[in-house]
């Protein structure tokens, strides 16, 4: 498939900036080289980057109307900061991820999912299928953010007999049910930005997992705005529904909340 062949384009060449601790100069070089790919091989495609401090200003890409989001193909494209060296980059038709790559440059890791086709993790050249795991809740591992505003959650699920561990960022996390390591997760932020998560969502439902809003709703990569605030849970799809009860009820407690 073309769009995944040039997906993966994009992020590896991005990725070639940032193997070396890359300082602001490499990242702005990656964003462009993310960018420029993209373009030269789709230049009618909408591409919606990040914010503007994470692209040099004559690359900034920006929003685009609703109205548009309903009618055209479009990619959403994650530049790596100095902070989070990702990039990756997904094609959309309509509310639909056809295709999708996120490079891990240091670690040399390139996760890639296509619609229908399964998702796969190549490692140094190594390259092996995605599956998640096959445990049930009572035998699983499940991922919240970090933060102490998780801490009482944490003990609360442990009470319960699940094993509840603060790990990574949002992204890490989906990856990581998505390659069995982890069989469960949810974040309760309230503005998560859908185009920094729709590449991860994509790759574990390509792996065979599932992905809603806490509600049990899909995730709507065009809505009016590409904020999501209904909370994320993912999962390898065999503990989602006896997890998604539970989980409602932890983000409903206080921070602090202690077990009793």
């Amino acid at each position: 498939m073309l769009e995944l062949d040039i997906a993966i384009k994009s992020v590896r060449k991005a990725g070639e900036c940032l193997r070396n601790a890359p300082d602001e100069e490499m990242i702005d070089a990656a964003n462009i080289a993310l960018i420029e790919t993209l373009h030269e091989t789709f230049p009618r495609h909408t591409l919606v980057a990040a914010e503007k401090d994470t692209v040099p200003n004559d690359h900034y890409l920006g929003e685009y109307t609703n109205a548009q989001r309903e009618t055209e193909d479009w990619w959403a494209v994650v530049p790596a900061q100095l902070n989070s060296q990702a990039v990756s980059s997904t094609y959309i038709i309509y509310r639909q991820p056809v295709a999708s790559a996120i490079y891990f440059p240091t670690e040399d890791k390139l996760y890639t999912a296509e619609l229908a086709g399964g998702a796969e993790l190549t490692t140094k050249g190594l390259k092996r299928k995605l599956l998640v795991s096959e445990n049930e809740l009572s035998k699983s591992v499940l991922l919240v953010s970090p933060g102490t505003k998780y801490r009482g959650l944490c003990r609360w699920l442990d009470r319960l007999g699940i094993r509840a561990i603060q790990k990574g960022d949002l992204l890490e996390n989906l990856l990581l049910v998505a390659e069995g390591t982890a069989d469960i997760g949810f974040d309760n932020g309230p503005r998560i930005l859908k185009r920094e998560i729709i590449a991860g969502c994509f790759i574990l439902s390509e792996a065979q997992g599932n992905v809603t809003d806490r509600h049990d709703q899909r995730v709507d990569y065009n809505y009016s705005e590409l904020v999501h605030t209904s909370g994320l849970v993912y999962s390898n799809g065999k503990t989602h529904p006896e997890a998604l009860p539970i989980i409602k009820k932890c983000t409903r407690l206080k921070p602090d909340h202690q077990p009793v």
